[in-house]
């Protein structure tokens, strides 16, 4: 999910980047064992919770990375959003990269999508 403002020129004055990983598993003979009425947390709202750092030894939470990446776009047009020089996937910009070690293309599609 990607919310973004843009003002009359096509900047990007505001955006937010969230997203949900529900798990679901089974038993062996194939049916349903996860509570389907309990509350599935999107990764803003699962925050340290969703390990990166301490499963991954990432150095920031999804979270934090997303909102990185969401202010970095502030302030830019949508093709200079898609210009963002990338390296395997991740961001290339070295002020980019010390804060989002994560992939951005799906970021950066979902903005692209978002003015569409």
């Amino acid at each position: 999910l990607v919310a973004v403002t843009v003002d009359d020129a096509g900047v990007i004055t505001s955006c937010i980047i969230d997203a949900v990983q529900a798990k679901i598993s089974f038993d062996a003979a194939g049916a349903i064992t996860t509570d389907l009425t309990a509350p599935v947390q999107t990764k803003n709202e699962l925050g340290e919770g969703y390990g990166m750092k301490a499963w991954g030894g990432a150095k920031y939470e999804w979270n934090e990375q997303a909102a990185s990446f969401a202010a970095y776009v502030t302030g830019k047009t949508v093709d200079e959003v898609a210009g963002i020089a990338v390296s395997e996937g991740k961001p290339a910009d070295a002020d980019l990269a010390a804060s989002v070690t994560i992939s951005i293309g799906d970021f950066q599609s979902l903005i692209a999508k978002a003015f569409e």
